[in-house]
């Protein structure tokens, strides 16, 4: 009989993505997978990645639809952050923005080495710290509102429809007190027995309707008389 060699396979190169084990200890293969490989499309300096779900279907070797249940269960387990994005200049949707959380903290994870960056004599290290800063700050802003608009349909278009807003220079404080002025003008309409509805957010915003007065009408007096009403037959 032919003895079988046992042969040591030594990786030395090629591309990886290695993150602590325990952190998906417990969750589904599907689940296991889809994590792995979009935590290896992840980039390094932003943290975050945007690979379309075509592309990891093709790489987990499973279909579209349970990679969607994969990210929709690792969402809600807090193991992944996702964003909707929009292809610029277009309300067209483009593919997902992922970041992986990683809790450093916990006892059965490694802790990370720290993030060296290279620091030229221009100090722009420290500018992208301040860009960065500064974007997270508008989209705390633009979260802040979204959320406090009362009919919420199609998220990104929402939140595009904000950001474009607060560009051209209003103010998040703005656009809160509109909101609530709407909110009121809503409720009172309704009290007053019309049947008004909220407009879709990106609308409201794009036509910036945060600027209105929103005028409340005084509430209808019924007197308990009733016109007869005369119903018309066409033959």
């Amino acid at each position: 009989m032919e003895q079988l060699t046992m042969r040591k396979i030594m990786l030395k190169s090629g591309t990886f993505g290695i993150f602590p084990a325990n952190m998906v200890k417990g969750r589904s293969p599907n689940e296991q997978v889809v994590l792995a490989w979009i935590w290896r499309h992840v980039n390094a300096d932003t943290g975050t990645c945007f690979p379309a779900l075509n592309t990891l279907a093709s790489e987990c070797g499973c279909s579209k639809p349970t990679v969607i249940k994969a990210i929709k269960a690792l969402v809600a387990a807090g193991l992944l952050v996702k964003n909707e994005r929009t292809k610029a200049g277009s309300c067209e949707r483009d593919s997902n923005l992922y970041q992986v959380v990683i809790d450093v903290d916990h006892p059965s994870k490694p802790a990370l080495p720290p993030v060296v960056s290279d620091v030229d004599s221009n100090n722009n290290h420290s500018n992208n710290n301040h860009l960065s800063n500064g974007e997270s700050t508008i989209d705390a802003e633009i979260e802040k509102v979204y959320q406090a608009y009362p009919y919420k349909d199609v998220r990104f278009l929402g939140c595009k429809a904000i950001r474009k807003q607060l560009q051209d220079g209003a103010s998040s404080a703005e656009m809160l007190a509109g909101i609530e002025r709407y909110k009121k003008f809503i409720a009172a309409e309704r009290q007053r027995g019309f049947d008004r509805k909220y407009k879709g957010c990106a609308a409201w915003f794009n036509s910036k309707m945060w600027e209105g007065e929103w005028t409340i009408q005084p509430a209808i007096q019924k007197t308990g008389f009733e016109p007869q009403r005369t119903v018309v037959y066409k033959p």
